[in-house]
């Protein structure tokens, strides 16, 4: 039986320490084990799909120096609007063609886009997940697709 699952089902979580976090009963469940690997799977293709379909080099972070060098750019002008250094780890920044996805969040907000040219800041709320409706898809992805469909207006700098 997969360890994680186990790990979840030992801490207090949803249901409370020692139950099953996917049926809620008590105890270890095949069943259930089997059920979170195959969504992790399917989060993991899903992720993996977007990364070759949205980002430039179908990886996450910077490649190369002139990515960096981009990449420095849009947290310059995320930090000036933050009033703050981020607090993330800019290795899961996401480059797009004319855009990056920082992943600085907190409570209620999953991101920033930030656009290359005009350094134009979006920021993702957490509610995106919900209205995107994409199944077996993270939270970041749900933020960026919004922002590509048009859905995210930039915020007031």
């Amino acid at each position: 039986m997969d360890t994680r699952y186990k790990n979840q089902v030992d801490e207090c979580g949803l249901f409370g320490e020692g139950n099953c976090e996917i049926c809620g009963k008590r105890g270890y469940h095949e069943v259930c084990a089997a059920r979170v690997l195959q969504i992790e799977r399917q989060f993991l293709e899903n992720h993996v799909r977007l990364l070759q379909q949205h980002a430039v080099h179908g990886a996450l972070g910077a490649a190369g120096p002139q990515s960096q060098a981009s990449l420095d750019r849009a947290v310059a002008a995320l930090t000036a609007y933050l009033k703050r250094p981020l607090e993330c780890d800019l290795g899961n920044a996401i480059e797009g063609d004319s855009w990056w996805f920082i992943p600085e969040g907190w409570i209620g907000m999953i991101g920033f886009i930030v656009e290359k040219r005009s350094s134009t800041i979006y920021a993702l709320g957490s509610g995106l997940v919900a209205w995107s409706k994409l199944q077996y898809t993270n939270s970041d992805w749900c933020g960026i697709l919004s922002y590509l469909n048009g859905k995210v207006d930039a915020v007031d700098s």
